[in-house]
């Protein structure tokens, strides 16, 4: 399988994001994928990621997830 370095969708809500994968296979089949990452800065106040999320994100989740079900569906 070949993946890609970069996503090919970045869904963004705040410090929350979204991001489609689509690796291709050997016998070229597109394989998708989804990762979700929010933002913060470090006590030296350099941003960082984490899959953690705070109950306060999980709106802008469901929101994030419904535009990339959206786009998936339509397309």
């Amino acid at each position: 399988m070949v993946e890609n370095n970069k996503p090919s969708k970045v869904y963004k809500a705040g410090v929350l994001n979204l991001s489609l994968w689509e690796n291709v296979s050997e016998n070229g089949d597109v394989m998708k994928s989804y990762t979700i990452q929010r933002a913060y800065k470090d006590k030296e106040d350099k941003w960082q990621h984490t899959s953690t999320l705070r109950s306060v994100d999980l709106t802008k989740l469901k929101i994030l997830l419904e535009e990339a079900y959206r786009d998936l569906v339509l397309n």
